[in-house]
């Protein structure tokens, strides 16, 4: 289980608590797409071809309280909706991460938009 932290405020002063992760090289994961969800409402079915995905995942460390990101890690050819950083982050830092999926259909490069949101942070462990 995820060790929870005190990060910072949110708009109205209210407090967000960010998961502590136990390692400074992280896995990190996601639902598969298309999922079902996607694949019930896909009308006009355009996801028909998306066997074969791949994601790209990258992480941002966040520098100061006005949320300014600092790209640290990226990699692509994801083959699972997980993966472990390979580059060791810094300790103690705040990081937010993005991802998103990849696939050819009919020999054309097909990728979704980039899946992040402000809930998707972390907080690195410290020396302490």
């Amino acid at each position: 289980m995820a060790k929870v932290r005190m990060a910072m405020f949110a708009p109205g002063g209210v407090r967000i608590k960010k998961p502590q992760v136990a390692s400074l090289q992280p896995e990190i994961g996601w639902g598969p797409f298309p999922n079902r969800f996607h694949l019930a409402v896909d009308a006009q079915e355009k996801l028909s071809g998306w066997d074969n995905v791949s994601y790209e995942l990258r992480v941002w460390r966040i520098q100061n309280q006005y949320l300014r990101y600092e790209l640290v890690y990226q990699k692509a050819g994801i083959t699972q909706p997980f993966a472990r950083v390979e580059k060791q982050l810094e300790s103690h830092c705040e990081y937010s991460w993005s991802v998103r999926a990849r696939t050819v259909i009919e020999g054309r490069q097909r990728v979704t938009r980039w899946y992040n949101n402000s809930l998707l942070v972390f907080v690195t462990p410290g020396d302490n």
